[in-house]
């Protein structure tokens, strides 16, 4: 399976009348004499996530007659928003989004303001990609997925480095965190081949360090157990790809 920076560029040229360019913003907090840290605000697109990026480039490439069967997604929120906000720009009406019991409500409210349908399979994330990925496959719908192969997906997400280097092309570092590792994974493509100095750094939480023990042990691990942790969206398993 390849995955290059081309992905990435055209992904970027096919989403980007639907997305908000974000803002690099500085923070004077952090920043020091002649180090410069910026965050990359995502939180200012619609659905408050950098997930309608890969959303986005994933379903406008579907035929009509996917887009007629309907879509489904796997998600413990932002994933699910971001696919049902992008089916309801592109006039998509059969939207399931199958979420672990224990989401966040906020997260399901806005799933449900778009229009899509919510399926509750699964005491955890890695539980409900299992129980999913079957229910998907039985009614005959196209998985949106959020992290584990797709590389049209990791391609919308890797949008957000080719953003970074227009607005400041002197960023040498960017610090990515991780869940599945699309996002890191976009990102690093996209940024190392644009930039081949830049370095790329990876931040996992302590209760899930599954991309971390899955590099050290060079050992794939689809599921991963996890602690409690707030960050709800960043445990479980990582992607086959990203590994």
């Amino acid at each position: 399976m390849s995955f290059s920076l081309n992905d990435v560029q055209l992904a970027h040229q096919r989403i980007r009348e639907y997305i908000r360019q974000t803002d690099l913003a500085e923070s004077i907090y952090l920043s020091r004499g002649e180090r410069r840290i910026f965050y990359k605000l995502e939180t200012q697109q619609q659905t408050k996530s950098f997930k309608i990026r890969g959303a986005l480039n994933k379903i406008l490439t579907l035929t009509e007659a996917e887009r007629e069967d309907g879509i489904a997604a796997i998600s413990s929120g932002n994933h699910g928003s971001s696919v049902t906000y992008a089916a309801y720009l592109l006039g998509i009406a059969k939207v399931k989004i199958i979420v672990p019991t224990g989401t966040p409500q906020s997260k399901i409210d806005l799933i449900r303001f778009y229009g899509a349908e919510v399926l509750y399979l699964g005491d955890s994330y890695d539980e409900a990609h299992r129980l999913g990925l079957a229910y998907i496959e039985q009614h005959g719908l196209t998985l949106i997925d959020a992290y584990y192969s797709d590389p049209l997906v990791y391609a919308g997400q890797g949008s957000i480095a080719i953003e970074i280097l227009q607005q400041n092309p002197a960023i040498d570092t960017m610090v990515v965190p991780i869940g599945g590792g699309g996002l890191i994974t976009g990102i690093a493509v996209a940024a190392k081949g644009l930039k081949p100095s830049i370095r790329i750094i990876g931040v996992q939480t302590e209760a899930c360090p599954a991309m971390l023990q899955a590099y050290r042990d060079n050992t794939f691990y689809e599921a991963y157990p996890s602690q409690p942790s707030l960050c709800d969206a960043l445990v479980g398993g990582i992607g086959k790809l990203s590994f």
